[in-house]
């Protein structure tokens, strides 16, 4: 079985406005550090009070509270945007304006996949700011796609994975 398809999750990426928030949770300091290794297969920019800066590094990132910080990992036309509100958990912000169709959306959710699996840690897609409401979640041991009201699906290990996108 394959990941829920692009129309397979009512409002998903509805251009309503709001982003979409990925969430890793329990990652701790030490998921930050495999998520910047897992993160040098792609393009990333990073800007600081809204500066484009050099990234100064994970810990140093977590201490300083004085500025905004956004690390942008590039997915194709896409960004992952993450701001390094908490510790011990990652977010990022996605916005459904930059997911166009199938294509867009199958490249966004094996992003997801594969930075769940490098952290070994699960991840949800919800709306922004409701982490309770996942539109959807993927079990990182399962590898199964669960959206509320729906069977899961499960990501057979068999599929061709895309490379990441520089």
């Amino acid at each position: 079985m394959t990941r829920p398809a692009f129309d397979q999750v009512p409002m998903l990426w509805e251009r309503d406005g709001s982003f979409r928030d990925v969430v890793l949770v329990g990652a701790g300091a030490d998921g930050w550090h495999k998520l910047i290794r897992f993160a040098l297969a792609y393009r990333m920019t990073y800007k600081a009070d809204g500066d484009e800066a050099t990234f100064p590094g994970v810990s140093e990132v977590l201490q300083r509270d004085d500025a905004s910080h956004c690390l942008s990992i590039w997915i194709g036309e896409a960004a992952a945007n993450c701001h390094f509100f908490l510790e011990d958990e990652i977010e990022f912000d996605l916005d459904p304006r930059e997911v166009h169709g199938p294509k867009e959306h199958d490249v966004l959710l094996e992003f997801v996949e594969r930075a769940a699996q490098a952290l070994g840690v699960n991840a949800s897609i919800t709306p922004e700011g409701a982490q309770k409401s996942p539109f959807m979640t993927l079990n990182v041991q399962s590898m199964n796609w669960e959206v509320p009201g729906t069977d899961a699906w499960t990501i057979s290990e068999e599929r061709t994975m895309l490379p990441p996108v520089p």
